[in-house]
């Protein structure tokens, strides 16, 4: 049964390449597929080190789940892959985990996605492990700045108070997407991510995709781990307004919301547009004082 990897490049190839170099290593890794959305950096030369590395260069960037479906695509269509997972540039992870994860799916048929436990070096000891797909009314009070610190916050304390038991892996809601392993056969049933996202959202959207076609998701628990070594602190900030189309878009597409409820939701995103906007300009003004 083969086994690829998709790696997501976006003027990272500084983290890109030592991670390519890295999954070469990897005997369990069949194919490396790096897929640059329209960056500026050169990843060609990544095909230089080794016959497993596939390089797609796309002519734009459309976004997180546009991109890594085309690796995902490629894995499946052209080198007959069953498993594959996807990986941001800035994580960290063992070959132990792409084997176990890898094993998990073979012999869970049930589960179409799969991940581990992780550590952030955004979060310090309480990094967000999983969480339950949004409903409307946590959509509706992300609007509000503190809402949405408060909302995280709690997210992440339930998620590390959860992962805490003796049970080799628990079943989830959403996989956070900087890393996970997915069964191929199953992503393409549901058409694989939705790419209607061009960021966020992407994680609840297939997670509700998987729902609607009775597949499973887990987190692996024990020694299991890998680390996220955020490199991009502040852009989510400068592309919120992306953030709440995303979640606009989930909540009509996966929440079914009538006219009422969606323009309700869109008029509270407009003012939250605003608060960001203005959140940004004090931040500016702060840090150059």
């Amino acid at each position: 049964m083969k086994t690829g990897i998709v790696i997501l490049n976006y003027n990272s190839i500084f983290l890109t390449r030592p991670l390519v170099e890295k999954c070469i290593s990897f005997s369990s890794l069949d194919y490396i597929v790096v897929v640059d959305n329209n960056s500026e950096d050169d990843c060609n030369t990544l095909k230089l080190l080794s016959s497993k590395v596939i390089v797609i260069n796309r002519k734009r960037n459309e976004g997180y789940a546009v991109g890594n479906n085309d690796g995902f695509r490629y894995l499946k269509e052209k080198c007959g892959c069953d498993i594959a997972f996807l990986a941001n540039p800035d994580v960290l992870f063992s070959e132990k985990e792409i084997i176990d994860i890898r094993d998990f799916i073979i012999n869970n048929p049930e589960y179409c996605i799969v991940s581990s436990k992780r550590e952030d070096n955004s979060y310090g000891k309480n990094p967000l492990q999983f969480w339950k797909q949004p409903n409307y009314f946590e959509c509706l009070l992300e609007a509000s700045y503190l809402f949405r610190r408060y909302n995280y916050r709690r997210r992440r304390l339930k998620s590390n108070s959860i992962i805490n038991v003796a049970s080799p892996y628990i079943d989830v809601d959403v996989v956070p997407g900087a890393f996970f392993g997915c069964d191929l056969n199953k992503m393409k049933q549901i058409n694989y991510l939705d790419e209607f996202t061009f960021l966020w959202f992407e994680e609840n959207c297939v997670s509700a995709k998987c729902d609607k076609a009775g597949y499973k998701r887990a987190l692996l628990l024990g020694e299991h781990l890998y680390s996220h070594n955020h490199i991009s602190k502040g852009r989510g900030n400068r592309l919120f307004s992306k953030y709440n189309k995303s979640k606009e878009y989930y909540a009509i597409t996966y929440l079914h919301l009538g006219f009422f409820r969606m323009n309700l939701l869109r008029i509270a995103d407009f003012f939250s547009n605003f608060e960001q906007k203005c959140l940004n300009i004090l931040g500016t003004v702060l840090k150059h004082r």
